[in-house]
């Protein structure tokens, strides 16, 4: 019984974990597709 609980505990655990690794990707994918879209001319400097 117990290990029962212990297993589910981990498996939540896990589930959340994903869930807050895929939202800090989302973060850096949504800031790179923001630095691809801001061009020169609207930064006011020049490309790298």
């Amino acid at each position: 019984m117990y290990a029962k609980c212990a297993i589910e505990k981990i498996r939540a655990d896990s589930v959340e974990w994903q869930a807050g690794v895929g939202h800090a990707l989302q973060q850096t994918v949504v800031a790179r597709a923001m630095d691809q879209y801001a061009t020169p001319e609207r930064l006011g400097g020049n490309s790298k």
